[in-house]
Protein backbone atom coordinates (compact mmCIF):
# COMPACT_ATOMS: atom_id res chain seq x y z
CA UNK A 1 0.00 0.00 0.00
CA UNK A 2 1.10 3.54 -1.35
CA UNK A 3 0.12 7.19 -0.92
CA UNK A 4 -0.34 8.98 -4.54
CA UNK A 5 -1.50 12.71 -5.00
CA UNK A 6 -4.64 13.06 -6.93
CA UNK A 7 -5.68 16.79 -7.41
CA UNK A 8 -3.93 18.32 -4.49
CA UNK A 9 -5.11 15.48 -2.39
CA UNK A 10 -3.16 11.98 -0.77
CA UNK A 11 -5.26 9.30 -1.41
CA UNK A 12 -4.28 5.09 -1.03
CA UNK A 13 -2.85 3.14 -3.97
CA UNK A 14 -4.14 -0.38 -3.54
CA UNK A 15 -2.86 -3.32 -5.04
CA UNK A 16 -4.57 -5.57 -7.92
CA UNK A 17 -7.72 -7.22 -6.57
CA UNK A 18 -7.61 -4.53 -3.62
CA UNK A 19 -10.16 -1.55 -2.99
CA UNK A 20 -9.67 1.00 -0.65
CA UNK A 21 -12.15 0.60 3.06
CA UNK A 22 -11.71 3.14 5.38
CA UNK A 23 -7.87 3.98 5.74
CA UNK A 24 -6.76 0.16 4.60
CA UNK A 25 -6.27 -1.94 1.44
CA UNK A 26 -8.25 -4.95 1.40
CA UNK A 27 -9.15 -7.84 -0.82
CA UNK A 28 -12.87 -7.87 -1.11
CA UNK A 29 -12.63 -11.88 -2.62
CA UNK A 30 -10.82 -12.74 0.79
CA UNK A 31 -10.89 -10.16 3.85
CA UNK A 32 -13.75 -11.82 6.05
CA UNK A 33 -14.24 -8.13 7.07
CA UNK A 34 -14.70 -6.69 3.97
CA UNK A 35 -16.18 -10.05 2.02
CA UNK A 36 -17.76 -8.49 -1.18
CA UNK A 37 -17.23 -4.87 -0.34
CA UNK A 38 -16.09 -2.36 2.69
CA UNK A 39 -17.50 -3.18 6.26
CA UNK A 40 -19.18 -6.46 5.24
CA UNK A 41 -17.93 -8.62 7.78
CA UNK A 42 -19.07 -12.05 7.54
CA UNK A 43 -19.81 -13.82 11.09
CA UNK A 44 -17.16 -14.78 13.38
CA UNK A 45 -16.42 -18.03 12.06
CA UNK A 46 -16.97 -17.73 8.96
CA UNK A 47 -14.10 -17.40 5.84
CA UNK A 48 -14.40 -14.98 2.86
CA UNK A 49 -14.50 -17.21 0.11
CA UNK A 50 -14.46 -15.39 -3.75
CA UNK A 51 -16.18 -12.66 -1.88
CA UNK A 52 -18.87 -14.73 -0.42
CA UNK A 53 -18.89 -15.78 3.30
CA UNK A 54 -18.59 -19.54 4.06
CA UNK A 55 -18.57 -21.71 6.46
CA UNK A 56 -15.32 -23.71 5.19
CA UNK A 57 -12.73 -23.68 2.52
CA UNK A 58 -14.14 -25.78 -0.88
CA UNK A 59 -12.11 -28.68 -2.09
CA UNK A 60 -8.41 -28.71 -3.05
CA UNK A 61 -7.77 -25.36 -0.42
CA UNK A 62 -6.85 -24.87 3.12
CA UNK A 63 -7.53 -22.10 5.43
CA UNK A 64 -4.67 -19.94 6.76
CA UNK A 65 -4.67 -16.89 8.08
CA UNK A 66 -8.77 -16.64 8.21
CA UNK A 67 -8.87 -17.15 4.41
CA UNK A 68 -8.20 -19.82 1.88
CA UNK A 69 -5.77 -20.82 0.21
CA UNK A 70 -4.47 -23.52 -2.43
CA UNK A 71 -1.17 -24.53 -0.67
CA UNK A 72 0.05 -26.45 -3.98
CA UNK A 73 0.01 -22.77 -5.89
CA UNK A 74 -0.14 -20.23 -3.16
CA UNK A 75 3.49 -18.35 -2.72
CA UNK A 76 2.35 -17.03 0.69
CA UNK A 77 -0.16 -15.46 2.61
CA UNK A 78 -2.36 -12.97 1.25
CA UNK A 79 -2.66 -9.72 1.39
CA UNK A 80 -5.15 -8.59 4.26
Amino acid sequence: MTQVCVAGVCVLNCGVGEEVCGLACVNPLTDADHCGGCDEACEPTALCVGGACAGECPPSTSECANTCIDTATSPGLPPK
